[in-house]
């Protein structure tokens, strides 16, 4: 009796599987199946016939490259031509390329840009790079660095004077930019021996030094240091007034007086148509300091390639502030 009724038990079941099948598609749902299904080691290699994956205990995911989704589309059918995706391909490399090349980002980044205005220069004296300050706040930038992605030479920025005085052993100071400063970093040594920041005398040390690039010669005009008044007429003599008058801006009139200039106006001159007489005179004006700073590397060669290089501007930590590529 026992048997009968698991014999009947089975028969309903088998005949419920039978039912359930054809609801399902039965026939049809396999003859789909197959014709889909293609290469049956795919079921283990990454996915089955409809798509779906089937994974092993030991398998790790497969490398994907990046979503280009965006860009062609979710069937990739987005009528766009071959030249046009190489051309998104190619700036989804760039992009990559300059994420590598940037390295760590400082926090810094942004506040400081880099420039290569004399990079293929022949001589460390006339190569250099120009670095401008634009953030909301001073940055000292001593103790921050340049290296060349080609030679891997790093070179560290030093402190500089300011104000300079000539003949005098000058204290130097850390480079602190403001927002709209510049720096210009020159490969070789000073020719003054110590990096120093513009001023408004500047322009007299031309007469004494080379510099790449030139300094400003805008200086204070000679004339302002002669008040017309009847004590200094008296003192220096009409004569000198006029002569004041001829001679240009940042020169040192040196000893060719002409004969009717009084000795006290010689004096006066000697001792104030000169850089540090002019800075003893005007040091304390508002407009005295000017917005650039001149950094001196003191190398006797020249640092970045000729043809191509990749000068990273890094901080004191060794992040990257800003690069320049050429």
């Amino acid at each position: 009796m026992v048997r009968r009724i698991l014999l009947l038990l089975l028969l309903f079941m088998v005949a419920a599987l039978v039912v359930l099948w054809l609801i399902t598609g039965g026939i049809s749902a396999i003859a789909q199946t197959a014709k889909n299904f293609v290469n049956p080691i795919n079921i283990f290699s990454g996915g089955d016939a409809t798509g779906s994956f089937i994974r092993l205990p030991w398998q790790i995911d497969a490398p994907r490259g990046p979503d280009l989704s965006s860009i062609g589309g979710e069937s990739g059918e987005s009528g766009q031509t071959p030249e046009e995706y190489a051309t998104a391909y190619e700036q989804l490399s760039a992009r990559a390329a300059a994420l590598q090349t940037f390295g760590e980002p400082s926090p810094y980044a942004g506040s400081i840009a880099i420039s290569g205005s004399a990079v293929r220069e022949g001589a460390a004296a006339h190569e250099y790079v120009e670095l401008r300050a634009s953030g909301g706040t001073p940055l000292t930038i001593t103790g921050w660095s340049l290296q060349s992605a080609v030679s891997g030479l790093r070179i560290f920025i030093p402190p500089a004077a300011s104000p300079f005085t000539l003949g005098a052993l000058n204290p130097s100071e850390q480079v602190s930019m403001r927002p709209g400063e510049t720096a210009i970093v020159v490969s070789g040594p000073s020719p003054l021996g110590v990096s120093f920041k513009e001023n408004a005398c500047s322009g007299y040390l031309s007469e004494l030094r080379s510099f790449t690039p030139e300094l400003s010669s805008a200086c204070p005009a000679p004339s302002d240091l002669l008040i017309e008044t009847p004590d200094s007429l008296r003192i220096y003599g009409s004569s000198c007034f006029d002569y004041v008058q001829t001679i240009p801006q940042c020169h040192f009139p040196g000893t060719a007086y002409p004969a009717n200039i009084s000795a006290p106006c010689r004096t006066l001159l000697a001792n104030t148509l000169s850089y540090n007489g002019c800075v003893q005179a005007h040091r304390y004006d508002s407009s005295f300091e000017r917005s650039t700073w001149r950094i001196y590397l003191n190398s006797r060669a020249t640092l970045w390639d000729d043809a191509h290089d990749i000068i990273r501007l890094m901080d004191a930590e060794g992040r990257t502030v800003d690069v320049y590529t050429y």
